[in-house]
């Protein structure tokens, strides 16, 4: 937020304009919290009994959950990016709609790295877990010097570029620039980073527990989400209706994950139980 400040000094605020798309996208990585406080303690019993394979379960278990919740959190926000910034503000912010259908790629990943960490951390490895973000924190700003000004300036003939354009002045010349391809680039690059660390820390899970994630939970969340991309993009409400569209979307996600057997009714009974 301070480097978007940093390179577009005007009076428009860009940087509030990434806040309101970070805090909405955010909102997902909240609910992991008790799931970090859940696997913790048990990944730390289970390797203090020797007993690996039962810490390789709760370690598939953690990214099971993740891939079932943020994939199709992350396609439907995505595809509906601008009617939600619409739903909760006021018609200028959506120059940060784009922003926001890439910040929540990014959050996914990112809390994926925050799931790895925990893992890392219980497994007995902190320094890794302290490594990576020693690593990842000058990535981050790097990959902003280079990425946010070049999209700002190649933007604005890009789709959406159009949005959120003005003039800035740099070094006595006067450019037109994409704000809107700028919030965005702050998006990717936020994005490549959390990519970075999940593969860190996830080359290292796998060696560590033998397995990390499994490829048809993946594909069977995928297909499933399909239908609820479908349905956001076919409905379109707009106003406080996004709402219903969301709770429509969401509700076909969840027949579909069922029908195709990725999250039994056992399950939800047991959820609800505990």
């Amino acid at each position: 937020i301070f480097l978007i400040n940093r390179f577009f000094s005007t009076n428009l605020n860009p940087a509030g304009y990434y806040a309101q798309a970070a805090f909405l996208a955010l909102l997902p990585f909240i609910l992991f919290n008790s799931l970090y406080a859940t696997i913790f303690p048990n990944i730390v019993h289970e390797i203090s009994a020797g007993a690996v394979e039962k810490a390789r379960e709760i370690v598939l278990f953690s990214t099971r959950v993740i891939a079932i919740v943020l994939i199709p959190v992350s396609i439907i926000v995505w595809a509906s990016a601008s009617e939600i910034i619409d739903l909760f503000n006021p018609p200028e912010y959506l120059a940060a709609s784009l922003a926001l259908s890439i910040l929540i790629v990014s959050i996914s990943f990112f809390t994926l790295f925050m799931n790895f960490g925990v893992i890392t951390v219980a497994g007995g490895h902190p320094r890794k877990f302290t490594y990576s973000f020693i690593f990842l924190l000058p990535l981050g700003v790097v990959l902003n010097l280079i990425i946010v000004p070049i999209l700002a300036k190649i933007g604005v003939n890009l789709p959406y570029g159009e949005n959120f354009t003005l003039w800035i002045n740099t070094n006595g010349d006067e450019k037109l620039i994409s704000m809107s391809w700028a919030l965005a680039g702050a998006s990717i690059a936020a994005g490549i980073t959390a990519i970075v660390g999940c593969l860190f820390l996830g080359i290292h899970i796998r060696k560590r527990f033998g397995g990390l994630f499994n490829f048809m939970t993946v594909l069977r969340v995928i297909m499933a989400s399909i239908p609820a991309y479908i349905a956001v993009r076919l409905i379109q409400f707009e106003g406080i209706l996004i709402i219903a569209e969301l709770i429509i979307a969401i509700f076909i996600y969840a027949v579909a994950i069922i029908l195709l057997k990725e999250f039994t009714k056992d399950e939800i009974s047991s959820f609800f139980r505990k």
